[in-house]
């Protein structure tokens, strides 16, 4: 990402785990003609410090998060996503929620949770655009500081699904359904249906307010990514580097997205808030 805002922020902790991504799935019976894949990574950056809010004012960071439009500066990404927030989700859109707010060892969902609905800009090619869709809870909790015991806001964002779609030609659009395996599964235009596939996804994001020791704010995120992909096992031949060297690569170039969008929206995070004070 950008080397400025490189500068700014402060990664903690880089770590890949191609294991970790639903253990067990291999074990399916179900599962006995294909083979897997899994890459896995997470990180933890935080922000150079911001001013308190003014005591004089009676405003606190609570009331910061709890803005509408808060949540949508850490889900826009570095690529400006389009963010829409979903006001009556479909109960299996909530089902699932639950479902991977365990997974991922998320806080349970409740009624107070928004629903955001997530598009990409998209990446072209000659013909193609191939763009993602993800369903993404968010809630509003606290968390305690481990210096003075105090607590502050954090937002938890949980992947519930996503797809990945193309538009363009029709042949292209045919190919691509096809390499990725959405050719059952998709509609006329190529888009996946968001509930199934041979790819699955999880993700869990914090994003936290913590104070220092001077009593400046500053704002950690701390992000974890994780992919599943299964293929036909006479696919396995295919791959070149053989399934580790491939996990490894391929958790490694997670980490790389985890690093160019965090950066960018916890800038966007602490302009706004610089703003709002």
């Amino acid at each position: 990402f950008d080397l400025h805002l490189a500068s700014k922020y402060h990664p903690s902790k880089h770590t890949v785990f191609p294991s970790q991504v639903n253990p067990g799935v291999e074990n399916d019976p179900k599962s006995s003609n294909k083979f897997t894949i899994k890459f896995f990574s997470e990180i933890s950056m935080k922000s150079d410090p911001a001013p308190p809010p003014p005591a004089a004012s009676n405003k606190t960071v609570y009331d910061f998060f709890i803005l509408p439009d808060t949540p949508s500066l850490m889900l826009r990404g570095s690529k400006g996503n389009a963010v829409i927030e979903i006001d009556n989700p479909d109960p299996k859109v909530l089902e699932a929620y639950k479902l991977q707010c365990s997974i991922v060892n998320a806080s349970a969902p409740t009624p107070n949770d928004r629903i955001f609905d997530v598009t990409t800009s998209g990446v072209n090619f000659p013909g193609l655009e191939i763009k993602s869709q993800a369903i993404i809870g968010g809630k509003l909790i606290s968390l305690k500081e481990e210096r003075n015991g105090g607590e502050m806001p954090c937002f938890e964002f949980v992947l519930i699904q996503d797809s990945t779609y193309a538009t363009g030609s029709r042949f292209l659009v045919w190919l691509f359904n096809k390499i990725t395996g959405n050719s059952n599964n998709s509609d006329d235009d190529g888009k996946k249906d968001i509930e199934t596939g041979s790819q699955t996804t999880t993700s869990l994001n914090r994003v936290r307010a913590i104070t220092a020791d001077d009593g400046t704010i500053a704002f950690e995120c701390n992000a974890s990514l994780g992919v599943q992909m299964q293929f036909p096992a006479l696919m396995m031949k295919l791959i070149p580097d053989g399934k580790d060297k491939s996990e490894r690569r391929g958790s490694e170039s997670l980490r790389k997205a985890l690093e160019t969008d965090v950066p960018v929206s916890l800038a966007r995070l602490q302009d706004a808030y610089s703003q709002w004070l």
